[in-house]
């Protein structure tokens, strides 16, 4: 659980330090372009975190940061606020589901040999331990309900919350109050 912590923290400094770059270029007059290498590192750890930061507030985004260090200066954590519980399912979930997808290499059906070369790849892909649960899904990795992969992920971290796809995305990634 602490290594989730320590993650989502690294995420949420990584965000703040985009953020405020993208800021003082703003203040400078000059357009930010962050490397693609940059966005592309954060992503690939983080899924669902370039849709985050392009929705939340900076004060959001700095009490999450606040929020996470508190809770790592905990001896040990126990009651952790929904949006942490719900930013670790989701990204160990897309995290997994995009990986076996990227494995699946655009196949639309499983086949009967599939499992038995899923379970000889495993330990070959990125994030195997969050891809591992997936192995008896491919078929829906493969073809996902309405063909959005990201909605399958939502609705499996939601169910484990108790609450439903919309809401964990608002909880997740509520937009800015307007002014």
């Amino acid at each position: 659980m602490r290594h989730d912590l320590v993650a989502l923290r690294e995420k949420y400094a990584e965000m703040h330090r985009l953020r405020v770059e993208s800021s003082e270029d703003a203040a400078a007059g000059r357009a930010h372009h962050p490397s693609r290498d940059r966005l592309k590192a954060l992503s690939h750890r983080f899924p669902g975190a370039l849709a985050e930061i392009d929705r939340i507030s900076m004060n959001l985004l700095e009490e999450r940061l606040a929020a996470l260090d508190s809770l790592l200066s905990a001896p040990s954590p126990d009651d952790l606020p929904p949006w942490v519980r719900g930013w670790i399912l989701v990204h160990r979930g897309l995290r997994g589901a995009l990986g076996v997808k990227a494995w699946l290499a655009g196949a639309r059906a499983v086949d009967a040999g599939m499992l038995g070369r899923f379970d000889a790849a495993l330990p070959t892909l990125p994030f195997p331990e969050d891809a591992r649960p997936w192995r008896e899904r491919l078929a829906e990795v493969a073809s996902p309900p309405n063909g959005r992969l990201v909605d399958v992920v939502f609705d499996d971290s939601a169910y484990a919350l108790c609450t439903d796809r919309v809401t964990l995305r608002a909880l997740l990634m509520p937009r800015p109050r307007a002014r």
